[in-house]
């Protein structure tokens, strides 16, 4: 895993702890209706000063974790993508391996260069 790719995971990390930290609410009134609810921090729920008057009351607070798991799974989706997007490229005339050709095995190596790899021929019929 090369630095951009470790900048990556550490932000992921950081912004799936602070969404946890800070979660969707989800508000239910009197007569069991849900609506989703603003941002607060996950240890005091955001009631408001007209939650505590009789017609709306009793209003309670959840957090969403249907909300919060989707933003979760997006930030988890986009790093994995911008970690896969940031990986170190081999320029292919530096590459030295083996390649598969109609049921040969042979060496393969950079132009103008000798093989490290013992050249191995097979065929289907030996």
């Amino acid at each position: 895993m090369n630095r951009s790719q470790k900048f990556v995971v550490v932000l992921a990390l950081v912004a799936v702890v602070l969404a946890g930290l800070y979660p969707p609410w989800l508000r239910i009134d009197k007569r069991g209706i849900k609506r989703a609810s603003e941002y607060a921090i996950l240890f005091k729920s955001p009631e408001k000063p007209t939650d505590a008057l009789l017609a709306n009351a009793p209003v309670i607070y959840r957090v969403d974790f249907l909300r919060l798991a989707e933003g979760w799974g997006c930030m988890v989706g986009l790093a994995g993508l911008l970690t896969a997007l940031l990986r170190e490229r081999v320029p292919a005339g530096q590459l030295v391996g083996v390649q598969r050709t109609s049921g040969n095995v042979r060496s393969i190596a950079p132009r103008g260069t000798a093989s490290s790899i013992p050249v191995e021929t097979k065929t289907r019929d030996s």
